[in-house]
């Protein structure tokens, strides 16, 4: 991925363009391709839940079921990651 400079943004991974740079013959290409294909892509989430009060040690079984349910619920529902963080 190239390197990004002030005044400048990225779109879809390697293309990016100045404010004054323009936008050249194979760039409006690319941005037309993309175009195309943007109703067949798929965002990926991921949800991190940060529990600073439960120590993963020692967490109880009705947590780790509620954590467990919430896990599924998320999955079902983003078809993304789940992790949950805690202290040791």
């Amino acid at each position: 991925m190239p390197r990004l400079m002030a005044g400048q943004f990225c779109l879809c991974g390697d293309v990016g363009w100045g404010i004054d740079g323009g936008v050249g013959e194979d760039d409006r290409e690319r941005l037309f391709r993309i175009r195309q294909q943007a109703s067949l892509l798929f965002p990926r989430f991921t949800t991190i839940i940060a529990q600073p009060g439960l120590s993963i040690g020692s967490a109880s079984d009705e947590q780790l079921r509620l954590i467990a349910g919430a896990a599924s619920y998320v999955q079902t529902v983003t078809k993304g990651g789940f992790e949950v963080y805690g202290s040791d």
